[in-house]
């Protein structure tokens, strides 16, 4: 239990040391929010916010999994339902 509690502290002090640096280095992050629609996809919805992501370098598969671990109380493992709000977080270069 002890190895577990240092490990999660130890992520999130990296974590908050990462957007410390990467805020520094005049990226902003981003937070939007969308409303999935009738034709829409998990891969589709990745693939519109991405190329918003100007801040960092990350591969299509890596964001949608992003976008589903943010959201994973509204759409676990499935795949989006028409009317969900989901979300969207990415870094944008100032």
């Amino acid at each position: 239990m002890r190895f577990i509690r240092n490990t999660v502290t130890a992520v999130m002090k990296i974590a908050v040391l990462l957007v410390i640096v990467v805020t520094q280095c005049g990226y902003t992050f981003v937070t939007e929010t969308y409303t999935v629609t009738t034709t829409d996809t998990l891969q589709s919805i990745a693939e519109r916010f991405i190329t918003k992501n100007t801040g960092t370098v990350r591969k299509i598969d890596e964001f949608e999994e992003g976008i589903r671990e943010l959201n994973f109380d509204v759409i676990g493992n499935g795949d989006v339902r028409k009317g969900e709000t989901l979300k969207i977080t990415y870094w944008e270069a100032d």
